[in-house]
């Protein structure tokens, strides 16, 4: 049996969320761009929700139509998605984080900011 392959859209909020996160150039200590994000670490986060969106945990216990994807990334340190099934069979992504830096203390890179 094989899985479907689900179109999947941007909202606003995940628009807002990676405008709040990331500038539209390279940061002065090589933060990624919006377009960086957006040609680096999106295709795969849209592939995932697009062909797996069962096997992705449930945001909230007992509502299958949120799901969260959480992942390492190769611009910024980890990051999180929360996609929305609607009845259409369309994923709409209603929420992004990013984490630029590992934690103060846990044996990162030594780059991240200073509190």
């Amino acid at each position: 049996m094989t899985r479907p392959v689900r179109t999947v859209r941007l909202s606003d909020d995940f628009y807002d969320d990676l405008y709040a996160s990331l500038g539209p150039d390279r940061g002065p200590r090589g933060e990624p761009s919006r377009e960086d994000f957006e040609t680096t670490e999106l295709p795969a986060i849209l592939h995932q929700f697009a062909t797996a969106f069962e096997g992705l945990p449930q945001r909230y216990p007992g509502n299958p139509r949120y799901r969260i994807l959480l992942g390492a990334g190769a611009l910024v340190f980890a990051f999180s998605v929360v996609g929305e099934l609607g009845s259409d069979d369309v994923v709409t992504l209603l929420q992004l984080r990013l984490d630029l830096y590992p934690p103060a203390g846990s044996g990162g890179t030594g780059d991240e900011p200073s509190s």
